[in-house]
């Protein structure tokens, strides 16, 4: 059977319905446009503000430990703040450089290593060193002023007595196990003549050097550079 034509009730009836429809929407879409735009308008006011972090204040060699005049403070914009961004000194004081670190360049926690004990004497070596103690009955003369921090040479003398033309004529001979040495620690135990002992930084063949001048019972002198 035909269906009977639509009424101008029918219509109208009909207008109405697609117009709510449309209306909805077209209300749904403003609504979603306007949340974006308020997301987009926030997230541009939550980048543009300024956090404070750590930055190198100058350049950090690698295997520095680092300290409070290393470092400063520094205002940037926070969609430019990297991960894992350093913004209490105090979480990284003390700790070893991993990398040469840059002026300016901000702190992250990736560029330093942590160490259990930052005083123990392992902490204070750097990479591809070691400690050797010298005694203070190794030196043929003692220095009262040398301190931690002190860059030193040591200088071997040896004595040779020869014979010329029938007569007895002493040489000597003298040369530098260890030059540049880094004193990192000096235990002493009374006057430097009764005892105790210091720790330098030196190399792997400048420690043989200076065990092989110990061997001959060379005399050795210390020179502060």
């Amino acid at each position: 059977m035909n269906k009977p034509p639509l009424t101008t009730i029918d219509w109208n009836k009909k207008f109405n319905k697609e117009k709510i429809k449309y209306l909805l929407i077209a209300l749904l879409l403003s609504f979603f446009v306007s949340l974006n735009a308020y997301k987009l308008l926030h997230r541009a006011q939550s980048n543009s503000e300024l956090v404070t972090v750590v930055v190198a204040s100058q350049n950090i060699p690698k295997n520095s430990q680092l300290k409070l005049e290393n470092i400063e403070f520094r205002k940037i914009r926070r969609d430019q703040v990297p991960e894992n961004v350093i913004i209490s000194p105090q979480d990284i004081i003390g700790l070893t450089s991993l990398i040469n670190i840059s002026k300016e360049q901000i702190i992250v926690s990736q560029f330093f290593k942590k160490i259990k004990n930052p005083n123990s004497i392992g902490a204070k070596i750097s990479k591809n060193m070691i400690a050797i103690p010298i005694g203070f009955d190794w030196l043929s003369a003692p220095v009262p002023d040398m301190k931690v921090g002190d860059i030193i040479d040591i200088i071997a003398s040896e004595s040779h007595q020869t014979k010329i033309d029938g007569q007895s004529i002493i040489t000597s001979e003298t040369n530098f196990p260890i030059r540049n040495a880094k004193v990192i620690k000096i235990v002493q135990e009374g006057d430097y003549e009764q005892g105790g002992h210091l720790i330098i930084e030196v190399t792997e063949d400048q420690a043989k050097n200076l065990m092989s001048a110990k061997a001959l019972k060379v005399l050795l002198n210390i020179i502060i550079k």
